[in-house]
């Protein structure tokens, strides 16, 4: 077995335990492991400003190449990365908040344009966001005693195809909502929602029961403002 002694402390040792080094004539370090890991955390722990700042520029010089890095380890150690993110938003909360934040700030437009074109090609998700954002406005700082798609008393799916049921000729899912040079059409509560004591159980379930929406023309809604209508 081939032995070298390490220069640092002084120990002959198997070869493998000496790292790789091309340069030297036997190709290994002239110090062992041991000591060259040692040497290491020590040189780390009395430079770390300068280590942080080392890796943070380059992580900005390289950031595609680090983030693929640390995707593929992501994908790779599935679980540790999972535990590592735990203990970090435990250690850190208000850092990731703001990181939070910044990233949604960064990415608002590119989120926005997702959202819509998300909406656009899921008329469920539509319905949805707009049955619960009629009971919000109506409701306001009042206590509401139920929620708009909960006690629907139906599944979205069964929603829609209630909606589309009672469609108009020329009614689809791409003239629903707001779009402008075209006539569209809303969800409309046929007895209206300010007939009714929201903060009443009873009278909030018969106002958000799936049988009292239609589909009506917006020009048509608008005219018919508060009054009931079937």
């Amino acid at each position: 077995m081939q032995t070298k002694k390490c220069t640092k402390c002084g120990k002959v040792k198997p070869l493998d335990a000496f790292s790789v080094h091309s340069a030297s004539k036997d190709g290994k370090q002239s110090r062992c492991r041991v000591c060259r890991n040692a040497a290491k955390c020590k040189w780390r722990a009395a430079n770390r400003e300068k280590l942080r700042e080392y890796n943070r520029k380059y992580r900005i010089d390289n950031s595609e190449k680090c983030g693929e890095s640390v995707r593929k380890w992501r994908v790779d150690n599935p679980k540790k990365a999972g535990e590592y993110s735990r203990k970090y938003r435990l250690a850190h909360p208000k850092r990731v908040r703001e990181t939070g934040r910044k990233c949604r700030a960064a990415h608002l437009e590119e989120r926005r344009k997702y959202e819509a074109e998300r909406l656009k090609n899921n008329p469920q998700a539509r319905l949805r966001g707009h049955i619960r954002s009629r009971l919000y406005q109506a409701v306001k700082n009042g206590q509401k005693v139920g929620s708009a798609v909960r006690d629907l008393d139906c599944s979205m799916s069964y929603l829609q195809a209630h909606l589309e049921a009672l469609w108009k000729p020329g009614m689809t899912w791409e003239n629903y909502g707001r779009h402008k040079g075209m006539r569209c059409w809303e969800i409309d509560h046929i007895i209206p929602l300010s007939s009714f004591d929201l903060t009443d159980r009873e009278q909030f379930l018969a106002v958000v029961h799936f049988s009292n929406l239609q589909p009506l023309w917006s020009d048509e809604n608008k005219r018919k403002g508060a009054k009931n209508g079937g």
